[in-house]
């Protein structure tokens, strides 16, 4: 993942209440390994997908200049309680194209 830059912001939190903005963690796999990167403010739950959808094509892109095809899930991201809220498989970006 890159370019992702956590602030912490007292302002988003009291939007995201709402609905709006919030806190998140992303998780990334890699070779079976899972990274985790807390703490990502974002504005909306469009922009977290965006996000998880951007470092999975960097995570793919990686993996196949090094010759190597991972399945599973790429990227996820969960919610200040926990819940996922965003994901994007390897498989996803094969049929995309990516």
């Amino acid at each position: 993942m890159v370019q992702v830059i956590a602030f912490d912001r007292p302002d988003l939190h009291a939007d995201h209440a709402k609905g709006e903005s919030g806190i998140y963690t992303f998780e990334y796999q890699d070779k079976g390994v899972v990274g985790i990167v807390p703490g990502i403010s974002l504005p909306n739950l469009g922009a977290v997908q965006d996000e998880v959808n951007r470092s999975s094509g960097d995570l793919w892109k990686d993996a196949l200049d090094k010759s190597e095809a991972p399945v599973g899930w790429a990227v996820r991201a969960r919610s200040d309680r926990g819940d996922i809220v965003a994901t994007c498989t390897y498989e996803e970006l094969q049929r995309r194209g990516s």
